[in-house]
C-alpha cells in the first residue's frame, strides 16, 4: 500500500518538473535574445561613432592638406607675378604701362621696291609723319597696278616673341597694323578690299620682332 502511494507521488511530480524546466529554458533563451539584440543594436551604434568621427577626421586632414596647397600655389604665383613683373621692365615695357606714340621711327624699301618694312619703337604703335609721307610715295609708286584689280597689298606686322605675355604681345602687334590700315585707307582712289593683314609670330628683321611690312603683290588663284 505505501509503494502504490510513493508511485503516485512520483507519477505527480514529474509533470511539475518538467514545467519548471521549461520555464528556465524559456527564460534563458529569451534571456539570451535580449542580450543578443542589446549587442546588435550597441554594436550598429558604435560603428556608427566610429564612421563618423573617422569621416570627421578625414575631412579635417584634407581641409589641412588643401590649404597647404593652396598656400604653396599661392606662393608659386607670387613668384610667378613677380617674375613677369621682371620680363615686363625688362622689355621695356613695365606693368600696366600705356602704349606709346612714336617719336621716331626706321624705314627701308627693298631694291625692287615692292616692300616697305617700318621699325617702331619697343612700345610703340603709332605712324610717325615721315613715315606717313613715305607710305605715301609708296602706294604712289604703285597705285597704277593696285588699280588694274590684278595686285593686292600684305601688310604683315611681327609679334614679338620676348613680350611678358602672349597678350601683351598680340596687343601691341595688332596696334601696330591697324594704324598702318587706317593709314593706307587713307589714300585716295585705292579700293579698299586690297590690304590682306597678317600677324606673324617670332620672326625678326634686321634684329628686331618690332616691324611692320608692306609688300604689293599679285594675286593669285587660291
Amino acid at each position: 500500500m505505501s509503494e502504490r502511494r510513493e508511485d503516485d507521488l512520483a507519477t505527480l511530480a514529474w509533470p511539475g518538473f518538467v514545467d519548471i524546466l521549461s520555464a528556465v529554458v524559456i527564460m534563458f533563451v529569451f534571456f539570451l535574445m535580449i542580450v543578443s539584440t542589446s549587442l546588435y543594436f550597441h554594436t550598429i551604434i558604435y560603428k556608427s561613432k566610429i564612421l563618423h568621427q573617422s569621416e570627421i577626421q578625414i575631412k579635417s586632414s584634407i581641409q589641412q592638406d588643401n590649404k597647404k596647397d593652396l598656400k604653396k600655389e599661392i606662393k608659386r604665383l607670387s613668384a610667378k607675378n613677380k617674375e613677369l613683373q621682371e620680363q615686363l621692365e625688362g622689355n621695356g615695357i613695365s606693368h600696366g604701362e600705356q602704349l606709346e606714340e612714336s617719336d621716331e621711327q626706321a624705314f627701308d624699301l627693298s631694291k625692287d621696291k615692292m616692300t616697305l618694312t617700318i621699325y617702331f619703337g619697343v612700345s610703340s604703335i603709332t605712324v610717325v609723319d615721315q613715315t606717313k609721307e613715305e607710305i605715301e610715295m609708296f602706294f604712289d609708286t604703285h597705285k597704277s597696278k593696285l588699280l588694274t584689280g590684278k595686285y593686292i597689298v600684305h601688310v604683315e606686322v611681327g609679334k614679338s616673341q620676348n613680350a611678358a605675355t602672349k597678350s601683351i604681345a598680340r596687343e601691341v602687334a595688332l596696334a601696330r597694323l591697324f594704324n598702318i590700315r587706317n593709314e593706307i585707307l587713307k589714300i585716295e582712289e585705292l579700293p579698299r578690299n586690297i590690304i590682306k593683314a597678317n600677324v606673324i609670330d617670332s620672326v625678326k628683321i634686321n634684329d628686331t620682332y618690332n616691324w611692320a611690312k608692306l609688300t604689293v603683290k599679285r594675286k593669285t588663284n587660291d
